[in-house]
Parts: C-alpha cells; structure tokens; sequence
C-alpha cells in the first residue's frame, strides 16, 4: 500500500511536470477541427483557474492577464503567452479579486494561518512590489475593486457557533433553500484603499453576494440577493456610501428568473439571464440604468450559455455554454460561443469557438473576451484537470499547427492522465 501511495504521489507530481513542460510540446496548441479555430493551453501549471467570471482579469493596457494555480498568482502575454509567476503561495491560501484599471495593480486576499484575518494586496505586474491595503477578520470577504482603485467591496457574514449546521444529506436545491430561509446576518462594505477603512454601506437577513463595482462609475455597485432564483429578486445597484438602492429586475410571473448578472464594458448597462418562465423561454437582458428600461433578445435553448460577458463592442458577447444536465437540457451547447447582435433585431447570432464536448461542466468555464476581441480566456478541465485556454475569434491559422479534434484529443489526455495517476 505504502509503494503504491508512493507512485500515486510520484505520478501527480511528474503529471504537474508535464504541465510546466508543456510550452515545448504540440499538446500546448491546435486548430478545433470542428471550429477552425486555434486554442492555445496559456496555462503550464497544474490546476490553473480563472478569478469568477465578472472579475476584470486584463491590464489596462490589454497586453496582459492573471490567473491562479497552485504556485501563486500568474500573468500572461496575450501577444505570446508567456507566463511568469507573480506572487508564489506560501502559507496561506491565495484569492485573486481582480486586475485594477487605471493602474493595472493585481488585487488579491490572502488568510493567516488558521484564518482569523484576511490581508487586502495588490502587486505590481511590472516591478513586482506590494503594497497591503488592509487586514481584516477571517469572515470579510472582498470581490471587487472600482473603477479609479480607490475603493473595494465585499460582504461580511456574520459567524455564529450555535448555528445549525447545513442538512449533510440534502441537496443543491434543498441547501439553497436552507441558506436564504436561514435569515443570517449580512453586511455590505467598502474598503478604502489608501486608509483601510471599513465602511458599512448596506446591513441585512437577506443573502447578500456579489458585489460588482461599475467598470466606469466608481461610486455605483451593483450585487445580488442569492437564493432560488425563482424566489429572490436577485439584482440590485447601491451607490458607494450607501445611497440610492434600487431593483433592477423585479420578478412579475412565477418560476421567472434572473441571474449570472455582469456589467457592459462602457457600465451603462447591467446585463443578466432572463428566463420567464425558468427553462422554458431564454432571453440576454440588458438594463440601461440612465433610462431604467430594460432591451432583451431571445435565445434559444441551443443558444444559453451558464454565463454571458461582455466585450468593448457593445454588440459583441462571449458565452460558456452549458451540458445536458444545465437549465436549457441541450445536448449540443457544450462549447465556447460568440454571441453577435444586430440592430434592430430581436434575435442573436451565435457561432461556437470550441468544442468543449469532453469538458466536465461542474466546473464553469469563465469565459471572457481580450480587450482586443482576438481571444476568448477561458478554463477547462479537458485535459482532466483545470487548466486556463484561449481560442482565436477569428480563423487565422498559423503554420505548423495541427488540426485535431478537441474531444477526441481531450480524452486521449484525460485517459493518460488517468494511466499515470492510477496505473492502468
């Protein structure tokens, strides 16, 4: 037993060699034979993610990107992707928030041992220093950053150890119930960047969750009320000292739901998952605040996507779509998907990027679109494990690449993967 834990161990760690030394190999870059388009694996690490997919991810100058793996926080080149390592995990656990947008600073949380406290950083991508901001109790969770990094925003639950513990044996949908019935104690805040000070800006029993600074107000926050959907009235701006609460999609027919919200690129919009009623007819919504009115295009069930994002064009969104087993029961929407609007129409058109027909949906893909609207970032566990890809919007081909089937090729990485691991 004690020989084969030792090749177990051995084999996980010659598998996150291979990962590294991936870079010089043809598995790290291939043309989707299904799409034509060319996928590159930016990530050499193992188990490599993205922060969630709201998070601003890009340098100001949209040359760069960070992303997490268990050696720290790294950042790519979008024009070579390359990657170097930015701040290495030592002790404690890693968050990264997201990248600043004047000064390209990458924020990011990390816990002292036993997590009582949470620091507040950022670091520099070009020289590397860091700077604290603030340290806080263990229960502050920050996840986002405004638009002039002056401010971050988080929720604050408060910890009770004569709570009743959640239903060990219940599920998802039974634990969502659990959790908004439970009435806990919650918090919005804000931090100031240069003091440290905390701001309560919003106290209640409702289950608060993610904050999202506007990309271009940094004084507007939009967040959520989490729950069942088709319970909650979910979306909801605040301004940044508190002010000015306000529903953005009231809930008028039963089983409607709204969700998976995201800001437009210019913050002039809230865009969101519309579904009236739930799984049956699916809509991209999008709320102007400036008129408080509300456009949306149909999709169809082919279309949905787990996800949305949007792009610096305004007409132009990128989707993760979903499995069999997601809201929409499509059987064909596995994939990366361009989402393009045209004026004056109701409709959208779609066209997948990559197939992600091997890919383990309990695991988001995170999709979003390069300042430049060359690539479409995302993560997968194709290879069997999470790694971070990106895929060519268009159909330019460099040479040399080889045209392959990403599921075919996926799995014949997932059954290595597994002959190393296991020794079959």
């Amino acid at each position: 037993m004690c020989y084969r834990l030792a090749r177990i161990i051995f084999a996980f760690f010659f598998f996150s060699f291979e990962l590294q030394a991936a870079g010089a190999t043809a598995n790290n870059s291939w043309i989707d034979s299904q799409t034509g388009r060319h996928v590159i694996r930016i990530s050499n690490e193992a188990f490599a993610t993205l922060p969630y997919f709201t998070a601003n991810i890009f340098t100001p100058d949209g040359g760069s990107m960070v992303y997490v793996s268990g050696r720290g926080l790294h950042l790519a080149s979008l024009e070579t992707f390359r990657t170097s390592l930015l701040v290495p995990v030592r002790n404690d656990e890693l968050h990264c928030i997201e990248v600043g947008r004047v000064t390209g600073r990458v924020f990011y949380l990390s816990k002292s041992p036993g997590g009582s406290e949470v620091a507040l950083r950022s670091v520099d991508p070009r020289s590397g220093a860091v700077v604290l901001h603030a340290r806080l109790p263990g229960h502050y969770r920050i996840e986002s950053i405004n638009a002039d990094e002056t401010l971050a925003a988080g929720i604050r639950e408060e910890p009770d150890p004569q709570r009743k513990p959640p239903s060990p044996n219940a599920t998802k949908g039974e634990l969502l119930y659990e959790r908004v019935n439970a009435k806990i104690p919650m918090a919005l805040f804000t931090v100031d960047l240069k003091s440290g000070a905390v701001r309560v800006i919003h106290e209640s029993t409702d289950w608060l969750s993610h904050p999202q600074f506007s990309p271009a107000d940094p004084e507007m926050l939009m967040y959520s009320h989490e729950g069942p959907w088709h319970q909650v009235d979910r979306i909801w701006t605040i301004r940044a000292d508190g002010s000015g609460r306000r529903l953005v999609h009231h809930r008028t027919a039963p089983m409607e739901i709204a969700g998976h919200e995201f800001w437009s690129a210019n913050g002039r919009a809230i865009h969101y998952d519309w579904q009236r009623p739930k799984a049956e007819s699916f809509y991209l919504a999008s709320f102007r605040l400036a008129e408080s009115s509300r456009d949306a295009v149909v999709l169809t069930r082919q279309q949905w996507s787990i996800h949305f994002n949007a792009s610096t064009d305004p007409a132009l969104f990128v989707g993760d779509g979903a499995d069999k087993d997601q809201v929409a029961r499509s059987a064909s929407s596995a994939g990366i998907f361009l989402y393009r609007l045209r004026a004056g129409d109701t409709q959208i058109f779609t066209e997948k990027l990559v197939d992600l027909s091997a890919h383990d949906y309990r695991l988001e893909p995170n999709a979003r679109l390069t300042p430049d609207r060359q690539w479409a970032v995302f993560r997968s566990n194709l290879f069997g494990i999470p790694a971070v890809f990106a895929v060519r919007v268009d159909k330019k081909i460099p040479e040399g690449i080889a045209v392959r089937s990403t599921a075919t090729f996926a799995r014949e990485m997932q059954a290595e993967r597994r002959k190393i691991l296991m020794m079959e």
